[in-house]
């Protein structure tokens, strides 16, 4: 096709993408409507039982103080009750001891001395001082032994009433935790269905997304300079320095499950080396994702999949002139951090796995290429090397011609924004590497 008619496609194409975001935006704003009155209902729910716990608390706590004051007045009282017995007792028998030792004067046991030759009399207990003051001592004795007892078990209602008093704290404070724990699951069980209708939501407008792209067919990156490279991150995006790139098409969104599953029927592909993915147990070959990216596949069988499309993997500079256009951008879209809006990044934060191609539409290039940035890693043709940028051809430069890694693009689903921004390389993989965030595209030469 000749490329004027390919512009003229290209901006038909651009206008329906434009009103396909309007129709998201719209979506996702009605979406995040019905979140906030979710949420705001789940936070309202989570306060009234706050506060039924927190009143539960007071009022244990408040009966168990009350107990524990009404307990040790009776023990007070019981106690002053115990000596104010005790000491009267003991006031008795040092009346009764000081009466025996008043009468055992020398005159009396004198006179007792003097009556002891007479016949034996049975003795009077009661006429016997000496009896009288042992009987007084025992019962002195009786007296202090009963009042220690009493003091002693006193002393251990105490002790238990405070064991009884200390359990009843330990088990409001277990109930107030339990309580607060429930509370916890439950707003978060909330969050989390709040958060999986959103993904619902989003991946269901995201197919429909994914269907318009793949229709539209590659876009076309014309030919001419751009700035490759990046003025202040790591050695290996340095120099930044201008290229020169021929005219060519490169894939509008990631090579999905049922394009790369066309290739295996084919037997010109191997399959995935997983059909799972990270949150989802059944992915490759379920027909729900089709439209998702194609993952766990390594350089080879991203190359052998170009082949037979017709294409081939792109170099890293086409990579990167169809992701930041000739104005030098960070980020496919310009220079501002990316927001959920424009792409599927983050930790997961997002979605917290793959999300259909192209649903980001506000996150595309300039040329309208989509996911450049987030979703998947992209294998390239290049082999990595540090340095490459200080002697590479300023014109169709084909990268090193051997090397340990090939160079991955464009940031996963699971990545952060530095490793978003269009210049990153990364380039810790082997080319048998395979991973749940990695995929590809494929590039041809206009007209095929």
């Amino acid at each position: 096709m000749p490329e004027p008619d390919l512009i003229q496609q290209q901006r038909a194409i651009l206008r329906a993408f434009r009103q396909a975001t309007t129709e998201r935006a719209q979506v996702e704003a009605d979406a995040e409507a019905r979140r906030k009155r979710e949420l705001e209902a789940a936070a309202s729910a989570s306060k009234v039982v706050q506060q039924e716990a927190e009143a539960q608390r007071s009022k244990a706590v408040a009966d168990a103080e009350a107990r524990r004051k009404a307990e040790r007045a009776a023990a007070d009282a019981a106690l002053a009750q115990a000596q104010q017995t005790a000491a009267a007792e003991l006031g008795e028998a040092r009346k009764t001891l000081d009466a025996a030792g008043s009468s055992l004067s020398e005159a009396g046991l004198q006179a007792l001395l003097e009556q002891a030759p007479l016949a034996p009399t049975k003795p009077d207990p009661a006429s016997n001082p000496a009896q009288r003051f042992a009987q007084a001592v025992a019962a002195a004795a009786e007296t202090l032994k009963a009042v220690q007892n009493d003091v002693t078990a006193l002393l251990k209602w105490r002790q238990d009433a405070a064991v009884r008093r200390r359990r009843l704290m330990y088990l409001g404070a277990v109930a107030v935790v339990v309580a607060v724990v429930v509370i916890i699951l439950a707003v978060q069980a909330i969050q989390q269905a709040v958060h999986q209708a959103a993904i619902r939501r989003a991946e269901a407008v995201g197919q429909g997304l994914a269907e318009a792209a793949i229709k539209a067919g590659p876009v076309l990156v014309p030919a001419g300079e751009f700035l490759m490279g990046s003025t202040d991150a790591g050695s290996g995006e340095k120099p930044q320095h201008k290229v020169y790139l021929d005219a060519y098409l490169i894939d509008r969104t990631e090579v999905t499950n049922a394009m790369y599953a066309r290739c295996v029927a084919a037997g010109a592909c191997k399959p995935p080396s997983s059909l799972s993915s990270s949150e989802r147990s059944s992915y490759y070959g379920n027909s729900r994702f089709d439209l998702y990216p194609v993952i766990y596949v390594s350089w080879d069988d991203a190359r052998s999949y170009c082949q037979w499309a017709g294409g081939r993997l792109p170099t890293e500079a086409e990579w990167e002139k169809a992701a930041r256009g000739t104005d030098g951008r960070i980020y496919p879209w310009g220079n501002e951090g990316p927001t959920c809006d424009r792409v599927n990044y983050d930790g997961g934060k997002c979605v917290g796995d793959t999300a259909p191609v192209g649903a980001y539409p506000q996150g595309a290039s300039p040329y309208g290429a989509l996911d450049m940035a987030g979703n998947v890693w992209e294998w390239v043709a290049d082999w990595y090397q540090d340095t490459y940028y200080a002697s590479a051809p300023t014109r169709n430069p084909p990268g090193p011609g051997s090397g340990q890694y090939r160079v991955l693009r464009g940031g996963g689903w699971f990545r952060y924004d530095g490793d978003l921004r269009a210049a990153y390389r990364h380039h810790f993989y082997y080319p048998t590497g395979q991973s749940n965030d990695i995929g590809f595209r494929c590039v041809a030469a206009p007209g095929k």
